[in-house]
């Protein structure tokens, strides 16, 4: 028996005190991903593999403690440095797809600082509960984020 497929799609939005190029390396550094990017405190995160370009592909693995880790794989569609970033995703959890989806991370500077725009884009098996994860955990970023970039700052 084949599971109907859902969709859903949200954009967020941040305004960032630091320059277009900042928010991009933020991106860029495996090692700076591995500080925001993580959604709550609790979890853990690897990445098995990164190659930040047009066509590579980061495989990363979060978790909690006692917990099958989600893995996801993600490829880079476009990179326009300081600009844009597409990637798609495939998320996993103990050798199951849980859903794909299409991120667009959109970079442009303003006044005080650079606004950046997520348009996530998902599909994922009818009476999933990913939806709402990807809100939160999107939303968790966003703000690590803000508190990534005042650390870089300081050092």
């Amino acid at each position: 028996m084949t599971t109907a497929i859902t969709h859903d799609d949200f954009t967020l939005e941040q305004v960032y005190g630091a320059a277009p190029e900042r928010i991009f390396a933020a991106w860029e550094s495996v090692e700076g991903r591995l500080q925001w990017q993580r959604p709550a405190d609790h979890l853990h995160m690897v990445y098995d593999a990164s190659d930040f370009r047009v066509g590579g592909c980061d495989v990363s693995r979060c978790w909690a403690e006692g917990d099958d880790a989600y893995e996801a794989v993600v490829y880079y569609q476009d990179i326009v440095p300081d600009r844009r970033i597409v990637m798609s995703e495939t998320v996993s959890k103990a050798g199951r797809r849980l859903s794909c989806a299409l991120a667009t991370v959109e970079i442009d500077p303003v006044a005080s600082g650079t606004r950046m725009r997520l348009t996530v884009q998902i599909a994922a098996e009818e009476g999933s509960e990913v939806f709402a994860g990807y809100r939160e955990g999107w939303g968790a970023l966003m703000e690590n984020l803000v508190s990534h970039l005042t650390r870089e700052a300081v050092s």
